[in-house]
């Protein structure tokens, strides 16, 4: 294991190493109201840094460093690392942030995609991220996906599960578009759950057309009620934001996650 040494690093000795950095999308998101945080309470959780040639390079942090940079900031706390290599810098970056809701599935699939390429195996990326091989195997999946359908996710009406569904059930990328393309321009939230249920149930042989039949034949959703506290409510509205969903289908998106991990002994 890299040993590294917790430091303070003057702000202008310190640059982006983009290459070994998994977050690129969304970089910058919120970042005035983040150097307004840091400003008011401190960089809570220093930057990660390889130290050469008298220079620091960020390979974690990118977001804090350009925050840092924005209030001008003099010194910033890091860990210090002499000789990571770049495999290992892309671990810990993704491990710092694969539990983030502002990393992007994308970043995770990207990263999990470099890390796959070079450890040459799903249980040795598994085990350098801390997570599941099916964890690894679904963002490798995601990897694989054609761009036109990962369009689907990225503002154009449908949820990174909905569009993983669809690529997982379809391997041909023109009927899968099709159903996208369906699924994308229903407005009402109801029709819309029973043509994804629908997709879930579908054959890979099944088309459009037979899948928004049998959508039609779904019996009426069953509502629920459910009550949450400020706290509780803040988080799923901040969550769902950054998934592009309401905070009503964010939670029929995690309690069917944790009704599928119950049914397979997950839970």
């Amino acid at each position: 294991m890299e040993q590294s040494k917790l430091r303070t690093i003057p702000l202008e000795k310190l640059e982006l190493w983009e290459e070994a950095n998994v977050r690129k999308d969304n970089t910058y998101d919120n970042i005035r109201d983040l150097a307004r945080n840091i400003k008011k309470n401190g960089l809570q959780a220093p930057l990660l840094v390889k130290e050469k040639d008298r220079k620091y390079f960020v390979f974690s942090g990118q977001r804090k460093l350009a925050a840092c940079r924005m209030i001008n900031m003099k010194g910033i706390p890091c860990f210090v690392f002499k000789d990571i290599k770049e495999v290992r810098a892309k671990i810990l970056s993704l491990s710092e942030n694969i539990y983030r809701e502002k990393m992007t599935r994308e970043d995770k699939s990207n990263a999990a995609a470099s890390l796959y390429k070079q450890l040459k195996s799903i249980s040795a990326v598994a085990k350098a991220l801390g997570v599941k091989e099916k964890t690894v195997r679904g963002y490798l999946d995601y990897e694989a996906m054609p761009d036109k359908l990962k369009d689907f996710a990225r503002g154009k009406g449908l949820t990174t599960k909905q569009v993983e569904d669809i690529y997982m059930k379809f391997s041909d990328t023109s009927k899968a578009l099709t159903i996208a393309r369906k699924l994308s321009r229903i407005d009402d939230r109801n029709k819309k759950r029973k043509m994804h249920i629908a997709i879930q149930q579908a054959s890979m042989f099944d088309n459009a057309a037979t899948i928004e039949k049998r959508a039609d034949k779904l019996s009426k959703m069953k509502p629920y009620r459910i009550i949450l506290s400020s706290k509780d409510s803040e988080v799923i509205e901040f969550i769902a934001k950054k998934r592009n969903l309401d905070g009503k289908e964010m939670l029929v998106e995690i309690t069917e996650g944790w009704i599928r991990g119950f049914m397979e002994g997950n839970s």
